[in-house]
C-alpha cells in the first residue's frame, strides 16, 4: 500500500491542545480493468461445452472452462467482472462464473466465489467481438478481497453451442487457463496453463475484464476554536490517502511504468474557493465548506479523482442588547441579553440569563451595569446605564438673548413639569423681552415612576444697542452662505457666538484671532447671526448655511 501524506503540523498536537476539528472522508474509487483487450485487439470466438475437442469419437470430450489470470501484488478489492459470450445456435444456457485464488507454483488453488450467469441466444451471431450486445456481467453483493492472484472462470459443462471471446496473442504470458474434460478417461480432466500446456497456438487470453476499486481518504484538521466572526479559520493539517499499490502493475495501470502520484489540496470555504489555508469570512453566517484532496489517480477508465470532505463553517455574531438607558427610582428592573447563550457573567458578578436590578441597591446617579455573554466561543458584550433616584434633566447651556428674541426651553422627558415661571407644560417658551437682565429659568420634572430631576439655566437679555451691521474693518465672513466651514476675519482678538432664529447660542468661542475658520457641519441649514464682542462693542452679520 502506497500512502500519500502532506502535514503541515504533527497530530500528536491535535489530542494535546483539543482545539482542533478532525474532518475525516473516505470513499472507494472503481475502476474496469482493460489489460487483455488493449494488449491485443483481435478477437475470435472461442466454444466452450464438453463436446467441442474433436478428436476422437466420444461426444463428451471437449474443453469446459477457460479461465484468465490476473497478478495482483498487494490487495485487491474485486467488485466484479465482465466478459463477452454468446450461444450461437439452440437456446439460451447459463454457464457458471467463478473466482479462484492460485497456489505459489500459479495452480488454481481455493474457490472465492461462484455463480450462475445467463447467456443469451444471438442466433448466428457474425458481429463486433467487442459489442455491449454480448458483453455481460458480474456484481459482487459483497465485494471480494483477496491477497496475491486470482483467476476468473468461465465454465459450461453442457452441450450447448455457447462462445466466449478470446484475443489471438497472448503474447506468451501464459495467464489463460483451460479445464479439459474427458467423460470416458477423466486421467486428463483438469485445469492446464494453455499456452505452456497446448503449444504457441493457444498463446491466447480470454477476454475479461475486472471490475476492481481502490480506497480513497482524506483527513483536515482545522481550529475549532475561530468560530466567531472577525476570527481567522486555519487548516493546520491537509492529507490524502490512496490504495494505490496495483497502479504499479502493467494489469491495472496503461501507464505503470510511468506512473507518479502526485496531490494538492483546494480549499472551498463556503463563500470563496482557494488553495490557501487560512480565511477569515466577510460576512456573518454559516457556510458549507468543503476542503477538496485531488489526485491524479491513473487507472483504465478514470485519470483524476477529487476527495472532497464537507464542513460547517460558523461565523458567529451575536448583537446583545440591554435597552436603552433608563431611570428607576422606588421599583426594580429586570434586565437579560436573550436566553439561549452558552455563559454569561455581569459586572455584578452573577452568572444568571436575568438580571433584577432595584433601585435601593444603586447608588444615586448614574449606575453602569454590563454583561458578557458566550455562544459557541464567540463573546458578546453591553452596558446600559441605569439613573436611580433622579431623572437626568438637562435645559441645555447657559445663552444670552437680545430684547426682541424668544426662547423655547424643554427636557425632552416624559413625565409632569413644574417650571420656576409657573408653567406645567412640557415646553415654554421665553421672551420678547422689555429691558436688559439675567434671568435662571429652573424646571423640576417627574416621571411615572416616582423619579425626580431638575435642571435650571441662565438666560442673559441684552438690549443689543451697541451692536451694528459690520460696515468697517472689525470683522468679515466667507463664503457666505457657508455649508461644512467659514473663515472669520477680524482684526486682534475677539469673543464670537453665533444664535439661531430661537435666540439660542449654538456655538460660541471665548476667543478668536485673525482669521479662524469654524467648522459649521453640525449646523442645520438656515438663518444664523454671528455676534463679535470686540473691545466693549458687539458687531453682527447675517450667516446662511445651506447643506
Amino acid at each position: 500500500m502506497r500512502i500519500i501524506i502532506i502535514a503541515i503540523l504533527s497530530l500528536l498536537a491535535y489530542s494535546v491542545l483539543g482545539q482542533y476539528d478532525t474532518i475525516h472522508c473516505a470513499d472507494e474509487v472503481i475502476d474496469t480493468v482493460l489489460y487483455v483487450h488493449t494488449k491485443n485487439s483481435s478477437l475470435v470466438a472461442l466454444s466452450v461445452n464438453n463436446h467441442n475437442e474433436g478428436n476422437t469419437a466420444d461426444p463428451t470430450d471437449g474443453y469446459i472452462a477457460y479461465g484468465q489470470l490476473f497478478e495482483a501484488p498487494d490487495s485487491v478489492t474485486l467488485r466484479g467482472y465482465c466478459f463477452y459470450g454468446f450461444v450461437y445456435s439452440g437456446s439460451a444456457d447459463t454457464l457458471v462464473a467463478k473466482v479462484y485464488k492460485t497456489n505459489a507454483s500459479g495452480a488454481l488453488d481455493s474457490l472465492v466465489d461462484s455463480t450462475r450467469v445467463p447467456v443469451p441466444l444471438m442466433q448466428n451471431y457474425n458481429g463486433d467481438l467487442y459489442s455491449d450486445t454480448i458483453q455481460l456481467c458480474v456484481d459482487f453483493t459483497t465485494p471480494i478481497r483477496m491477497k496475491g492472484n486470482y483467476v476468473i472462470a468461465l465454465e459450461n459443462n453442457g452441450p450447448s453451442d455457447m462462445y466466449l471471446v478470446r484475443t489471438t496473442d497472448g503474447q506468451q504470458e501464459d495467464l489463460a487457463y483451460t479445464y479439459y474434460y474427458w467423460g470416458n478417461n477423466h486421467n486428463y480432466d483438469g485445469w492446464y496453463e494453455t499456452y505452456s500446456s497446448f503449444g504457441s497456438l493457444w498463446d491466447f487470453d480470454v477476454l475479461v475484464e475486472p471490475i476492481v476499486s481502490y480506497k480513497v481518504s482524506a483527513e483536515f484538521v482545522v481550529t475549532s476554536d475561530t468560530k466567531c466572526f472577525g476570527d481567522t479559520l486555519k487548516v493546520v493539517s491537509s492529507s490524502l490517502s490512496v490504495e494505490d499499490s496495483l497502479l504499479y502493475n502493467r494489469m491495472y495501470n496503461p501507464n505503470y511504468a510511468n506512473y507518479s502520484p502526485t496531490s494538492g489540496f483546494i480549499y472551498n470555504y463556503g463563500d470563496t474557493v482557494v488553495v490557501d489555508t487560512f480565511h477569515v469570512y466577510a460576512t456573518p453566517g454559516s457556510y458549507n465548506a468543503y476542503f477538496i484532496g485531488a489526485t491524479n489517480f491513473s487507472g483504465w477508465t478514470f485519470s483524476d479523482y477529487n476527495m472532497m470532505c464537507p464542513y460547517t463553517a460558523n461565523a458567529y455574531q451575536i448583537d446583545i442588547s440591554l435597552g436603552n438607558d433608563t431611570s428607576i427610582c422606588h421599583d426594580s428592573l429586570v434586565l437579560t441579553p436573550g436566553q439561549y447563550f452558552d455563559s454569561y457573567l455581569w459586572s455584578t458578578s452573577d452568572t444568571t440569563d436575568l438580571l433584577t436590578v432595584y433601585a435601593d441597591s444603586l447608588n444615586t446617579g448614574e449606575n453602569e451595569i454590563s454583561v458578557r455573554t458566550v455562544y459557541s466561543g464567540c463573546e458578546s458584550y453591553d452596558t446600559i446605564v441605569i439613573t436611580a433616584n433622579e431623572l437626568p434633566v438637562d435645559l441645555g447651556a447657559d445663552t444670552t438673548l437680545c430684547l426682541n428674541q424668544e426662547l423655547t426651553l424643554f427636557t425632552g422627558i416624559d413625565g409632569i413639569h413644574t417650571w420656576s415661571s409657573g408653567q406645567l407644560s412640557d415646553t415654554i417658551v421665553i421672551g420678547t423681552f422689555n429691558t436688559a437682565d439675567s434671568l435662571y429659568y429652573s424646571v423640576e420634572v417627574e416621571n411615572d415612576n416616582g423619579c425626580v430631576g431638575s435642571d435650571t439655566i441662565l438666560v442673559v437679555i441684552d438690549n443689543c444697542l451697541g451692536i451694528k451691521e459690520r460696515k468697517g474693518v472689525e470683522f468679515s465672513l466667507y463664503p457666505n452662505p457657508a455649508g461644512e466651514s467659514v473663515t472669520i476675519d477680524v482684526e486682534g482678538s475677539a469673543i464670537l457666538k453665533i444664535i439661531d432664529v430661537s435666540g439660542r447660542v449654538v456655538l460660541q468661542r471665548r476667543q478668536i484671532v485673525n482669521k479662524q475658520r469654524l467648522d459649521v457641519s453640525a449646523l442645520e441649514s438656515g438663518s444664523y447671526m454671528v455676534l463679535i464682542e470686540k473691545e466693549g462693542r458687539v458687531y453682527q452679520q447675517k450667516l446662511q448655511i445651506i447643506k
